[in-house]
């Protein structure tokens, strides 16, 4: 027997694995994108986000990242530069954006199935590989990229290499720090899944362990430092000395935003109902899973008393404002954990084939077309450059919907930008010659003179009578002059 027939009757285990993560990670970028682009909606959050990458691309470097609903409280910009060179790499390409992000949550699950099956044999790693890709919260994140959900890929990975590690010397602690720094830097709310840690390691009195975390912990928060210190202190002194935090713990920075139950027993069991949507089973049916098939693992019964520790502290203090995306990072967070503490529990079978049966159940498979989607929305900012006369160089943006309430319009803004036009900012409304009042178009121009909203106060009322309008296919716009 030659030589090469050796080497197919015994093949190597490691090239075979990492062949079969690898065509996950495409099979699973597969489904993510499809019919991505077009069901996309380009508005909300996720203009606002593109249109602060086209300007960091453009040379208008950040210290800072997405404004958070807490005070005046920024995330890092880490989330923005993620995506910045894959933006420009593809031209300023949108479609670039998604499938990275798209692509990003496809690579953790080829990365997780090659970690887990290295321990726990390859018919286990698929089964939680594919239970963790169809679950609706993991969906969702690799489908809209977001600073409140592009971690999940981050945490999952994080998550597994702090479980199956064996050598922790100050390297490894300092680099977990590090990752977790990183991964909370996308939104602030992920400082509450790694907190029952640190009061771990505290009770524990390895201290050495809690400072080198520590350390790597803070490093990637060094730019909002530096803002800091470049403006002295105005995120901290509008948050608490200004007292702005009391919009978010009273629930009114945002409108018809629902508020959690006040009381802890009813938030006890809000959140889990809450949860239950986007991950299947929800997360107290999870963690009572986790602690039936872990009764004599002392271990397995710690890591499990992470989780319990996150809902406890999620459950006090989640208590003002509610968004589901606060709670995504502990559904993933419990499940997670649940699933790696029950790898060796007859009970892991029933759990991920429960996961797998109903996960893909609730799948998109159509992929309904937005209509306030990229093109649709470039196509109306087109309409307006071409159809419209207003001031190039010293003009603003406004969006009201039809209940009158206003946004800046970070969708318009960004295609304005894009074409070399550079609106005003949200504070300059006072000073610009020309603004652009973008409505739906059922908005009559008699509803428009009635408008009293904080950016036509600033630019102008007496301005309303100025109105020319400009009739796109989705909306209607009016261009006020001075």
């Amino acid at each position: 027997m030659n030589k090469h027939s050796t080497t197919i009757l015994n093949p190597d285990r490691k090239f075979y694995e990492l062949t079969f993560a690898f065509l996950l990670n495409i099979g699973f970028f597969l489904v993510y994108v499809f019919n991505l682009y077009n069901s996309t909606p380009f508005i909300g959050d996720m203009a606002r986000d593109m249109y602060d990458i086209l300007q960091i691309s453009l040379g208008d470097f950040r210290l800072i990242g997405p404004k958070l609903s807490f005070g005046g409280i920024y995330s890092a910009p880490w989330y923005y530069y993620l995506f910045v060179p894959i933006y420009l790499v593809f031209g300023k390409s949108f479609a670039a954006v998604l499938y990275f992000n798209a692509f990003i949550h496809s690579s953790a699950l080829g990365i997780l199935f090659y970690m887990v099956g290295k321990k726990w044999g390859i018919i286990r790693s698929l089964l939680v590989t594919t239970a963790v890709a169809v679950l609706p919260l993991y969906v969702f994140s690799a489908r809209n990229p977001g600073n409140a959900f592009t971690y999940q890929p981050f945490l999952i990975l994080l998550l597994v290499w702090v479980f199956v590690n064996e050598k922790w010397g100050s390297r490894e602690v300092l680099l977990t720090g590090l990752a977790a720094g990183f991964i909370a830097s996308f939104h602030v709310i992920l400082v509450l899944i790694f907190l029952p840690a640190w009061l771990y390691l505290l009770f524990k009195r390895k201290f050495r362990q809690v400072f080198l975390l520590a350390i790597g912990f803070v490093i990637p928060f060094i730019p909002l430092v530096l803002f800091e210190l470049k403006h002295n202190f105005i995120m901290l002194k509008n948050t608490f000395v200004d007292q702005s935090y009391k919009m978010f713990t009273e629930n009114q920075n945002i409108p018809d935003r629902e508020a959690s139950p006040s009381n802890l027993i009813a938030n006890f069991f809000f959140m889990n109902s809450q949860l239950t949507t986007w991950t299947v089973l929800g997360p107290l049916i999870l963690l009572s899973t986790g602690i039936i098939g872990n009764l004599k693992n002392k271990i397995n019964g710690r890591w499990l008393g992470w989780g319990i520790a996150s809902y406890l502290i999620f459950t006090f203090l989640s208590r003002y404002q509610f968004a589901i995306h606060y709670l995504l990072p502990l559904g993933l967070t419990i499940l997670v954990l649940t699933f790696l503490t029950l790898h060796k529990s007859w009970l892991f079978y029933p759990l991920t084939v429960i996961l797998l049966v109903f996960g893909i159940s609730k799948i998109d498979w159509q992929g309904i077309p937005n209509s306030h989607n990229y093109e649709s929305v470039s196509g109306e900012v087109s309409s307006v450059i071409k159809n419209s006369r207003f001031d190039k160089e010293s003009f603003n943006v406004v969006n009201i919907d039809l209940s009158g309430r206003s946004s800046v319009g970070n969708q318009y803004r960004y295609f304005f930008l894009l074409e070399g036009l550079m609106p005003k900012n949200e504070y300059q409304f006072a000073e610009s010659h020309s603004l652009l009042v973008f409505t739906a178009k059922e908005y009559s121009k008699q509803k428009l003179q009635q408008l009293d909203n904080y950016e036509i106060r600033q630019f102008g009322k007496q301005y309303l009578n100025t109105a020319k309008l400009v009739a796109t296919q989705e909306s209607k716009v009016f261009v006020l002059q001075k």
